[in-house]
């Protein structure tokens, strides 16, 4: 019976050693610093991840446009419509998934719980990736309005 407990106690303790050790899984980040980056119209083309790990794209005939204003107002269509206007932030900040700092959008900063907070991991050449800052979140990419009119 003891030999039973010390092996269980023993597997155990391997297993939370295994599941703590430190994995870098950071993806490589290129975000242009310029605010006027992000100032534009971007319409979402996909998302992964989530507790699935699955893809998502957008139905035919829906289009969801995201628009960071310069005051710091964002403004959701879908299919050209308004649907939600609100405040975002973008800052410096230390995140919640990897522990060091990086571009962060906040969507909604001012209240006491701010709806998301997304990690910008590319903003160039007429794309926009943003990953919730959180660990069974989504990634979602976005292409520059003129880039998808473009196609």
């Amino acid at each position: 019976m003891y030999t039973f407990w010390r092996t269980a106690a023993f597997g155990l303790l391997l297993t939370l050693t295994a599941n703590c050790q430190k994995t870098d899984l950071a993806p490589a980040v290129v975000v242009d610093e310029d605010p006027a980056a992000l100032r534009t119209q971007w319409v979402w083309v996909a998302d992964e991840g989530g507790l699935s790990g699955q893809g998502q794209t957008p139905a035919p005939g829906y289009q969801l446009t995201l628009q960071f204003k310069a005051d710091g107002t964002l403004v959701e269509y879908v299919n050209g419509q308004e649907i939600r206007r609100t405040t975002y932030a973008r800052a410096i900040e230390t995140t919640l998934l990897y522990h060091d700092q990086r571009d962060i959008i906040t969507i909604n900063p001012s209240a006491a719980r701010p709806d998301m907070r997304y990690i910008i991991e590319k903003l160039s050449d007429g794309e926009l990736v943003l990953r919730e800052d959180v660990f069974d979140g989504f990634t979602r990419t976005f292409r520059a309005q003129q880039a998808v009119n473009a196609l």
